[in-house]
């Protein structure tokens, strides 16, 4: 009986032994290589089954299950992971320089200096993967060169900012630091773009430069006025005795020689007296309001004084300040009406209503009035339209 039971006992650790590690290997992992095909990962615990199944995971790792051996509930397992195969890699790399390199001095030939620095930086950086290609080390010396004209650039910049011009600087600046990104020109120029853009006394400097610039456009606009406030040179008296080849004579010579060439005259449009003195007020208009915006921003600078006085001289004449400001006001109402018509096409007829009325109680004598009343009637029911009992 005690041998009976022994063997018994024998046998079933046997069995137990046999379903533990009875089983062959789990099947590996495989380790996939993008662009050259597969190789076998390790394999899977001894024992624990034979067969298996590869899983690819989203993170591109590919295990392999082992099957589940006889007495144990534990698979074997082996992890692979994909990657690319070096040789391949570094023949991909090297095609990739070659043709980046092209492209940079494609670039560079075309005048497109932001492309092509941003190319050779890239060509430089594959230098990084060690592969046998001559184009890295010929980028390099490209940028070389760039480098040394962007710090010639670099020092006219600086020079403009310490002209009566440096806001020309201030662009100057920015344009460097986006063309030759990544250079150390560029580097330096972001940088001082930076301190700069915080610097009290140079943003001042930035101010009033503007406003001597505006100073000299509402200047420029007067001028222009006066000009149309001329007769045109076709209604201009005639001179007292042209001479045998006067200018009719020219003219008419011109004339035939362009008929017998084949060619198209294009006479200039000549302005109605009306369009003259329209054009002319709005010159004068927009002068004034440009006098009075650098006035306020100018305060006591000499550039404010001059505004100041230049209004003054505009706002002696009575006459023309009134076309200024009626044209002012027709303005505004041109405005208001593009907005409400805006919002009655968009059924916002709340927002509408509002600006029909500001036309109606700021701008009573303007054209834009009538409009107003006319698209507010669209906007009320028959039997409460305005006026209407």
């Amino acid at each position: 009986m005690k041998f009976l039971v022994a063997l018994s006992l024998a046998a079933a650790m046997f069995w137990s032994v046999q379903g533990v590690y009875g089983g062959a290997a789990g099947v590996g992992g495989t380790t996939t290589y993008r662009n050259t095909g597969t190789a076998t990962g390790a394999p899977g615990a001894r024992g624990h089954g034979s067969g298996g199944v590869t899983v690819i995971g989203g993170d591109g790792t590919v295990t392999g299950t082992g099957g589940i051996g006889v007495g144990t509930s534990v698979p074997g397992v082996g992890t692979g992971v994909i990657e690319d195969d070096p040789q391949a890699l570094h023949e991909a790399y090297r095609k990739k320089a070659e043709a980046d390199y092209k492209d940079a001095a494609k670039a560079l030939a075309a005048g497109d200096m932001e492309t092509a620095v941003r190319l050779f930086i890239r060509v430089v950086e594959m230098s990084k993967m060690r592969i046998d290609s001559p184009y890295p080390q010929r980028a390099y010396e490209q940028l070389g060169a760039i480098v040394e004209q962007a710090q010639k650039e670099l020092e006219v910049a600086r020079q403009l900012l310490a002209s009566e011009d440096p806001a020309a600087g201030l662009l100057e600046l920015k344009r460097i630091a986006r063309v030759y990104m990544g250079l150390n020109p560029a580097k330096a120029a972001a940088t001082l773009v930076r301190q700069l853009e915080v610097d009290p006394a140079f943003q001042a400097t930035l101010r009033a430069g503007r406003l001597k610039v505006d100073l000299q456009r509402a200047a420029a606009l007067e001028t222009e006025a006066e000009a149309l406030g001329q007769p045109p040179a076709a209604d201009a008296a005639p001179s007292a005795a042209p001479s045998a080849a006067g200018p009719s004579d020219a003219a008419a010579r011109a004339s035939a020689t362009a008929a017998a060439a084949g060619a198209v005259t294009v006479r200039p449009k000549v302005m109605t007296a009306a369009e003259r003195a329209a054009a002319r007020l709005d010159r004068l208009t927009e002068a004034y309001e440009i006098y009075g915006r650098v006035a306020q921003l100018g305060g006591d600078t000499d550039v404010g004084k001059q505004a100041a006085a230049a209004r003054t001289r505009l706002e002696a004449d009575a006459g023309l300040m009134a076309r200024i400001q009626a044209l002012q006001v027709e303005r505004k109402a041109r405005q208001y009406l593009s907005l409400a018509d805006g919002y009655f096409k968009s059924n916002r007829f709340d927002l509408a209503r509002q600006y029909c009325m500001k036309i109606i109680e700021e701008c009573p004598k303007t054209p834009q009035a009538a409009d107003a009343k006319a698209l507010m009637e669209h906007m009320t029911p028959p039997a409460t339209r305005l006026g209407e009992k």
